[in-house]
């Protein structure tokens, strides 16, 4: 009699668990159609054309592949801190594999930065930014590619991968981006608003000189190739 008190018991617990389970499911399956179907009335309503419109839904199947929508804010709100902590530098974990400047400065860097990294997927033919644009964050590359492109040719200066990044001029001297950046390959981002990021590195002084350094090439390359379109334009003028 005792086991099949115990049996009966357990496979209750077991019925209601997985009952949870399904609600849960449930739940973020029918959270993710109700928010599809916003989503769609505001692009009728507004009248957007037929490629924006191809191009948001293209991000929301990129962004939710399982049709299951899942709002990490209020998962992590229901967590304590070092939970939430936790969560996020593994999240990240990638980026400190990748990026060869997380690696010089180390865990303790890695773990402040990650608290504030959001990740997000971007599509080829996306712009992340375009030059002379205010751009208010910088984004670390962890899967895909972009090329950076600049001047009104939008030549191509730069192909980034995996463990680059970009902003990192706009962000530290708080100014307007030097070139215009487009997705070529499906995109995982990770992003940190320009504020979060200077103010980080006024507790790593040795991280921010490294980022002057690399600025201060990629400039050097801009205004190299600057200088290499005017040389080019004056000799195409002289000979006409």
């Amino acid at each position: 009699m005792f086991n099949v008190v115990i049996g009966s018991a357990l496979f209750g617990m077991m019925v209601s668990a997985l009952s949870v389970m399904l609600a849960s499911t449930d739940y973020c399956t029918r959270a993710f159609a109700e928010r599809l179907e916003a989503i769609n009335q505001y692009l009728s309503v507004t009248a957007m054309p037929v490629e924006l419109r191809k191009r948001v839904r293209a991000h929301l199947q990129a962004d939710f592949p399982t049709a299951k929508l899942f709002d990490e804010s209020q998962v992590f709100a229901m967590l304590p801190y070092p939970l939430q902590r936790d969560l996020r530098l593994v999240r990240a974990r990638t980026l400190y594999q990748k990026v060869p400047l997380f690696r010089a400065a180390g865990m303790t860097f890695m773990m402040q930065i990650a608290q504030h990294l959001t990740p997000y997927n971007a599509l080829p033919g996306e712009y992340l930014v375009h030059e002379g644009e205010k751009l208010t964050r910088v984004v670390f590359i962890d899967e895909g590619v972009v090329h950076v492109l600049a001047g009104r040719a939008m030549k191509l200066v730069a192909e980034l991968s995996g463990g680059a990044f970009i902003g990192e001029v706009s962000a530290i001297r708080d100014s307007f981006a030097v070139a215009t950046v487009r997705v070529v390959e499906d995109a995982a981002l990770f992003s940190i608003s320009a504020h979060n990021f200077r103010e980080l590195l006024k507790s790593f002084p040795e991280v921010r000189h490294a980022i002057m350094r690399i600025i201060n090439l990629r400039l050097d390359a801009l205004e190299q190739m600057a200088e290499e379109a005017r040389a080019g334009s004056g000799a195409g003028g002289g000979g006409g």
